[in-house]
């Protein structure tokens, strides 16, 4: 096996299996009440949004220009966070959630098949 021409996609997006509407996330400027890992989630760039309610249910429908990682303490002990976003773009790509069960993913944008230079994203 030739290594020399492997090259592992960077995880640059977060891919959130979400209740929140496009109305919600672009209000807030997040989508929120996540358990994740900060560390991990600090290095992607994107945000990428995923309906978990019929009948869009597993279509990704928002990109988002991830601006921080807020840490929320809802008051049952237990650390959540919000992915906050300075920018939106909508997207309609339908059968992009697999079914899994953690409803955070870190992947590539490149892997989702969204090429950023194709989107017009919206200042929040």
């Amino acid at each position: 096996m030739a290594f020399a021409n492997y090259q592992k996609q960077t995880e640059d997006t977060l891919l959130t299996f979400t209740i929140h509407d496009e109305q919600y996330i672009k209000a807030n400027q997040y989508d929120d009440a996540w358990v994740l890992s900060a560390e991990r989630a600090s290095n992607c760039k994107y945000l990428v949004c995923c309906h978990s309610q019929e009948p869009q249910k597993g279509t990704a429908f928002c990109v988002g220009l991830v601006s921080q990682i807020q840490a929320k303490n809802p008051g049952d002990g237990k650390t959540r966070y919000a992915i906050c976003i300075s920018a939106y773009a909508p997207i309609d790509l339908p059968d992009v959630w697999d079914g899994g069960q953690n409803p955070v993913r870190y992947v590539s944008l490149q892997d989702l098949g969204i090429d950023p230079a194709s989107l017009t994203f919206e200042t929040l």
